[in-house]
């Protein structure tokens, strides 16, 4: 019972290491059962885990440089957030049915990804089999990789084919967008890069600019910044 208690307190900490305790918090569901658990797990008081997800580090100076960059960032947040126009689109024109399709896989596709991309990398090792197990048996991270998962690749095959899905198209599929047992850290960025090329296209197909999501990581100068949950917050990583 102690080491199954250590191992539920272990995996509750990666995942607020890779999600931030606002994150962790978020996936609760603001249900108080859940949050209390989570909170005995980790050795927090009744209430502990609000207090870590709305504690805000002190800001270390910026320079010119960086601050300018950052602005940059907020700029393209703010420029994806508004609408230039009464149909949101970037020629101004109403969406035909084509342009409103893409629209709606694009937006499946940005959405799956902010969780492949904030997950995939603990799912590469070559022990990382947990996909094959049944569901009840699955971590939460688990289960909400494999549903990204699912829910990208058939986004972006659907959309080409318009037919139902073979197994070794989504399994060829598989292997080109999303990080799999044995994917080294490069391929996981590259396939992240892929992915982030065919929903840029899809918006663009769309005539919509690909709106940001709160968990995004955004790239710019060769710095990555992850979108907070408010959308708008911006911490480097």
């Amino acid at each position: 019972g102690q080491q199954a208690k250590q191992y539920a307190s272990s995996q509750l900490q990666k995942i607020a290491d890779k999600v931030g305790y606002a994150g962790l918090l978020a996936m609760t569901g603001n249900d108080p059962y859940t949050t209390s658990k989570i909170e005995q797990a980790l050795g927090l008081g009744q209430g502990g885990l609000a207090q870590l997800a709305s504690y805000t580090p002190p800001e270390e100076p910026q320079t010119e440089l960086e601050r300018a960059q950052i602005a940059n960032i907020y700029s393209q947040i703010n420029e994806r957030s508004n609408t230039a126009n009464q149909y949101g689109t970037l020629s101004g024109k109403p969406q035909n049915a084509s342009q409103s399709a893409a629209n709606s896989y694009a937006n499946r596709m940005n959405e799956s990804n902010v969780l492949l991309t904030n997950l995939g990398g603990q799912f590469t090792g070559k022990l990382a089999i947990g996909g094959s197990l049944p569901n009840i048996l699955q971590s939460g991270d688990r289960q909400s990789y494999e549903q990204a998962k699912k829910n990208f690749i058939t986004a972006a095959l659907r959309r080409e084919s318009g037919a139902s899905i073979a197994p070794s198209e989504f399994k060829t599929a598989e292997e080109m967008y999303v990080p799999v047992a044995g994917d080294k850290p490069e391929t996981v960025t590259q396939k992240e890069k892929t992915r982030n090329t065919v929903i840029n296209n899809f918006y663009k197909e769309a005539d919509v600019l690909r709106p940001v999501l709160p968990g995004q990581i955004i790239e710019s100068d060769g710095k990555r910044y992850k979108v907070g949950l408010d959308g708008e917050t911006l911490e480097e990583i």
